[in-house]
């Protein structure tokens, strides 16, 4: 389990995922914020804005990092 701070302010949010969609992580408030279709392990979905905080918080780094990892031939 890994647990990071997220910036996140959305006023809507899923609240019911789609056939075979995992909640990999949700906001103190119950909020979905992440999503994975374990069928295509390629696909990540997040509410928040990692782009905000990738600079200075490694963990929102890595979902760049993954991003760029998964593009190379």
């Amino acid at each position: 389990c890994t647990r990071c701070d997220a910036i996140s302010w959305h006023h809507q949010a899923v609240d019911r995922p789609g056939a075979q969609l995992v909640v990999v992580a949700r906001a103190s408030d119950g909020t979905i914020e992440a999503l994975e279709l374990p069928s295509h392990p390629e696909l990540t979905a997040v509410q928040w804005h990692p782009e905000l905080s990738a600079d200075e918080d490694p963990i929102q780094q890595t979902l760049f990092n993954a991003l760029v990892a998964r593009a190379q031939p």
